[in-house]
Parts: C-alpha cells; structure tokens; sequence
C-alpha cells in the first residue's frame, strides 16, 4: 500500500489523538504504528510500584521481622510454661507490630487480648490492640457424619 492510499487511515488516527509512526516495507508495504495518549507509560510505572508494594507487604507481615529481631537479641522466644502474667518482656510483641499472626484458646464465656505466636522451640506472646470474646461455641453436626 502506497502512503496516498494509506490518507484515510492517516485521517482517522489523527481525528481519535492518535500518533503514529510509518515505515515502508521491502515488500512495497507500508508498515504503520499509532498510539494514543501518554496513559501507556504511567501504566507501566504503576504497574512495577505496585509489585514493589505487594513484595515490601509480604516482607514485613512475614516471618522476616521476626527473626531480625531474634537475632539482634531483641525477641527472645519464652521455652518454659508460664502464665501470660509472668512471660518476660524480650518474648512480648507489642499491640503496634507490623505483622499479625497468631493462635489462642478462649474457652466459653471468657475473653483473650493476647495471642501465642509459636517461633522455633519457644513461643512469644502478641498483645492485640483489642479484645476477642467467645460468647457461646455450638457444633452443628450433619447427619451423614
């Protein structure tokens, strides 16, 4: 196709904003590249900030601080059974911890503010920034098992 027959196309991309780039090609063709708007390279930007993101969030809630800690010997894992009371402060982690894992037992009509995070042979004691309540536990069970 020879650039005269090629004017239409020329006139719609310009009427759409488009941009566009052309190219003979050895075949007697004529090559043509558009693209619209600048959107394109922002979408790229965000695109690779928001893995950044994504990766940063999985560090920090994972096991990673943790074991930072562990090793500067700011958190040292409790190995003996003591009452919640009497865990010592190196094996608490504060209410404003980054990451947020944990188990606890509460039994009926009774209430927990803190969690057990197991870490190696120890455990450490997670304080919540609020306080869960186990009111009433019932178990339905189906009757084919």
């Amino acid at each position: 196709a020879e650039r005269s027959e090629a004017q239409p196309l020329f006139a719609y991309l310009q009427a759409q904003g488009f941009r566009w780039r052309e190219s003979p090609r050895g075949d007697g063709g004529l090559l043509i590249a558009a693209k619209r708007g600048a959107a394109g390279k922002l979408g790229y930007f965000f695109a690779h900030i928001a893995l950044i993101v994504i990766c940063l969030g999985g560090l920090l809630d994972g096991n990673l601080p943790l074991k930072l800690g562990e090793v500067v010997g700011r958190i040292v894992p409790e190995t003996r059974d003591l009452p919640q009371s009497q865990i010592p402060a190196a094996s608490r982690l504060g209410a404003s911890n980054l990451s947020f894992r944990g188990n606890v037992n509460i039994a009926e009509g009774k209430s927990a503010d803190v969690t057990v995070v197991n870490s190696g042979n120890g455990y450490l004691v997670r304080e919540l920034p609020f306080i869960v309540s186990l009111k009433k536990f019932h178990v339905d069970y189906y009757s084919n098992g």
